[in-house]
């Protein structure tokens, strides 16, 4: 019975020991698995440790992580692009085929002209032109020489190929017979704008023809008034918002004759501004004319 009860005791002793050595070997065959795909990382496509291999066409960067401040200059390289350098892109990718504006361009040898605007009958057939800032072109003429009668030229902060609901303009009213640095001026740029008083004007030329890059369009006179250079109207606006609503209102309200013509959140304007002289600088013509026909 002794022997017996021994000989059962080792069996279980060593069926124990199997069991124990069994289970110790599948932990170190797991482990072994888990750390060679843990290493094989290094090589894995999707890592973040891309090696980056040199090349005469792709030079190797300094270092592949970029602090934030290196990243917010990459962002400003792709998305910093001024709105004028995202048209000419447009252009020579053949988006744009107003090859009167490119013409323009060629003529004058600048790339800042964007437009042609024109009203028959008057004196205002001028290019537009378009800057950083909304100075520049207040002392520089088309051919970037200083000129104080300046040139015809839109807010910067419009963006043609963005569809804007209003185009704001500016030009100098150069009255006739000024003298100026040699020069005699004489009822030059937006000179015209101060005839648009006289009801009978504004009839014989209540067309404004604003031909761009985007395209050639034509634009209905639908107010004209003075005031003063507290305005809102060159906040450029591109949402049909209760805003550009109010605007659209006071605009239409404040003309110092009722043309006939109504406008909508839905439509685009363009406006015209220009000085008044008389006795305040500080006061301004506004003249607003809604689209009425585009083509491309």
């Amino acid at each position: 019975m002794k022997d017996s009860r021994k000989v059962k005791r080792n069996r279980n002793r060593g069926l124990s020991l199997f069991i124990f050595g069994c289970v110790v070997l599948i932990i170190y065959m797991f482990f072994s698995r888990a750390g060679s795909k843990i290493s094989s990382k290094d090589n894995d496509p999707l890592s973040f440790e891309i090696p980056i291999e040199e090349s005469e066409d792709c030079p190797t960067p300094e270092t592949t992580m970029k602090t934030v401040g290196e990243t917010e200059n990459l962002m400003d390289e792709f998305i910093g692009e001024p709105a004028e350098n995202l048209m000419d892109e447009k252009v020579i990718s053949g988006d744009i085929a107003n090859m009167e504006i490119l013409g323009l361009r060629d003529e004058y040898e600048n790339d800042d002209i964007i437009g042609h605007i024109k009203i028959e009958g008057t004196t205002i057939d001028y290019p537009v032109v378009q800057a950083f800032d909304n100075d520049y072109y207040l002392d520089y003429d088309i051919y970037k020489n200083e000129d104080i009668a300046g040139w015809i030229y839109m807010d910067y902060e419009n963006e043609l190929y963005r569809n804007d609901k209003n185009y704001v303009i500016y030009g100098h009213n150069m009255r006739a017979n000024y003298e100026a640095n040699d020069k005699l001026h004489s009822g030059e740029r937006f000179h015209s704008l101060r005839y648009y008083a006289d009801e009978d004007y504004y009839k014989d030329h209540p067309v404004v023809t604003f031909n761009t890059l985007e395209g050639n369009s034509q634009w209905e006179v639908f107010t004209f008034f003075p005031s003063d250079a507290d305005y809102l109207y060159v906040k450029i606006y591109r949402d049909n918002d209760e805003e550009w609503r109010d605007l659209l209102v006071n605009m239409k309200s404040m003309s110092v004759y009722d043309t006939g013509i109504e406008v909508e959140g839905e439509d685009q304007i363009v406006i015209l501004i220009t000085c008044v002289y008389a006795g305040d600088s500080e006061w301004r013509y506004i003249l607003g004319a809604r689209l009425i026909q585009e083509s491309y």
